[in-house]
């Protein structure tokens, strides 16, 4: 897994490479050692359908438009924008966290 990690970043960050359909995702994956029939498998089972379904439902409420974002509790949207560094959204997050509990 760490390998994996470690090439979507690269993927992402280094070289622009979004992976933003299917194909591209089970490429990325193959072309970093997953077995194909492995991929075939698991990417079409019904946890990871759900997951994507679910992350794509997610996006489209908080109105996500870039990366990093994160959604807290499913009220509040934050994105390194509006907060201007990664950091400052991790402390804003803890903070509606910890009023919300």
């Amino acid at each position: 897994m760490p390998k994996l990690h470690a090439a979507t970043f690269d993927s992402f960050h280094r070289r622009k490479q979004f992976l933003q359909n299917d194909e591209a995702v089970r490429a990325f994956f193959i072309a970093n050692g997953v077995d194909a029939a492995a991929f075939d498998r698991t990417y079409s089972s019904i946890k990871i359908t759900s997951e994507i379904t679910r992350g794509s439902l997610l996006s489209q409420l908080y109105g996500v438009t870039t990366v990093p974002s994160l959604g807290v509790n499913g009220r509040y949207w934050i994105d390194t924008r509006q907060a201007r560094t990664y950091q400052r959204s991790l402390k804003i997050s803890d903070y509606l966290i910890d009023t919300m509990r």
